[in-house]
């Protein structure tokens, strides 16, 4: 957990830590975060767990996979190809990490995922604004101005490939022809989440009440 993870960008408000996971509308509250509020952007090595309240963002494990594929053929230029071209697909079927976006939480955070207060991504923008804005008032930070302008809402293509990706998995999976490597790889980031969507009171009214840490 104290490894100087230097790749992980880290912003903080006193002793308000938020970690920017990729692929998990970090963009959007990322540079809320550090451009709009003027959070101090930081150090993984300064973080003091015992003293700081570390959060983040997370999606579904293998849906995430799905979104980091695409994002990073859409950043080569690749959508259109990879969605003309079956070779292609067959080559990604099995690919889990192309580069930082897909690396999985539990190779990203290493045993500090037990210790971050997770945030579930909801399907609705707005729930999970709501939803932060609640663990930030745990933390007396209220009446945020939120910049619209940071959400990152992805061009059709990229979200064709997510769809493609999408089905070849689920394909794979319903035929058993997953690899076991493959399995294995995201088993400890799936018991996570399903962690994490256990214990989470999304019901709850005050952070106290809906964090997966104060529930499990």
């Amino acid at each position: 957990m104290n490894k100087q993870r230097h790749y992980i960008e880290v912003c903080r408000y006193k002793n308000i830590v938020y970690l920017r996971t990729l692929k998990c509308a970090s963009t959007f509250f990322y540079w809320n975060f550090v451009k709009n509020l003027e959070w101090e952007e930081t150090a993984w090595s300064d973080i003091d767990w015992a003293r700081d309240h570390v959060f983040s963002h997370i999606l579904e494990p293998v849906q995430r996979r799905h979104k980091a594929v695409a994002e990073r053929l859409a950043m080569h230029g690749l959508c259109e190809q990879y969605l003309q071209d079956e070779n292609l697909q067959q080559c990604l079927e099995h690919s889990l990490i192309l580069d930082q976006h897909s690396e999985s939480y539990s190779t990203r955070y290493g045993t500090a995922c037990t210790r971050i207060d997770w945030i579930p991504l909801q399907p609705s923008h707005q729930l999970n604004v709501q939803l932060t804005e609640a663990l930030l008032a745990h933390n007396s930070v209220t009446g945020v101005a939120w910049d619209q302008s940071f959400a990152h809402t992805g061009e059709d293509n990229k979200k064709q490939v997510e769809q493609q990706l999408a089905k070849i998995w689920n394909q794979a999976l319903y035929q058993g022809r997953l690899l076991e490597w493959q399995e294995n790889h995201l088993q400890a980031d799936l018991e996570l989440y399903a962690d994490i969507v256990k214990c989470v009171n999304l019901q709850g009214h005050t952070w106290a009440e809906i964090s997966w840490l104060r529930n499990k």
